[in-house]
């Protein structure tokens, strides 16, 4: 399974041109779905 991710303002908090803050469970559903086979693109 293929998952495309965007990232402002849908992983992390929505501060161009830096990088915003990690939104609340992203990364870690992310990782979990990757071990689960998903691939992240």
């Amino acid at each position: 399974m293929k998952i495309a991710v965007d990232f402002d303002g849908t992983i992390v908090e929505h501060e161009y041109p830096a990088i915003g803050k990690e939104k609340l469970f992203a990364f870690r559903t992310l990782k979990e779905l990757e071990k689960k086979g998903a691939r992240l693109i």
